[in-house]
């Protein structure tokens, strides 16, 4: 029954998270109920490809992306920093969940399947994270 759910369910997770530092219990708890609520459908988070987009990055009260990282990212997804405002990020991060789920399946299925690079046109350079933006 559960692989049943499963074939039936998401095959990637785009979790989007308000980087403002008030919300950074309810991004906690709200990926901890995705996590909870997947292994209800029979999937777990960890083996299910997965990406993090840190929203509202162009806000002043934004944490440091290092913060995010550690308090939310448990499964060391890939993230994408992004402000839903300006459509800052978004390409990027369906790209990197296109990514992660064919690679997923190519994993899964084996041979004979086009690689995500051939498949997606490329993506951008990513904006300077945080990090790297300060002198």
């Amino acid at each position: 029954m559960a692989q049943a759910a499963r074939e039936r369910g998401a095959d990637g997770v785009v979790f989007v998270a308000d980087s403002q530092a008030p919300a950074l219990e309810s991004n906690k708890e709200s990926f901890q109920n995705l996590i909870e609520n997947l292994k209800e459908q029979g999937a777990d988070l960890e083996k299910l490809p997965h990406v993090i987009q840190w929203n509202k990055r162009d806000t002043p009260n934004a944490l440091p992306v290092k913060t995010l990282e550690r308090e939310i990212n448990r499964f060391q997804a890939p993230t994408f920093e992004g402000s839903a405002v300006n459509g800052q990020g978004v390409r990027e991060t369906l790209a990197g969940i296109a990514r992660c789920v064919l690679k997923h399946i190519a994993d899964k299925y084996g041979g004979g399947l086009v690689e995500a690079a051939d498949v997606l046109p490329p993506a951008p350079p990513p904006a300077p994270r945080e990090e790297e933006r300060k002198p």
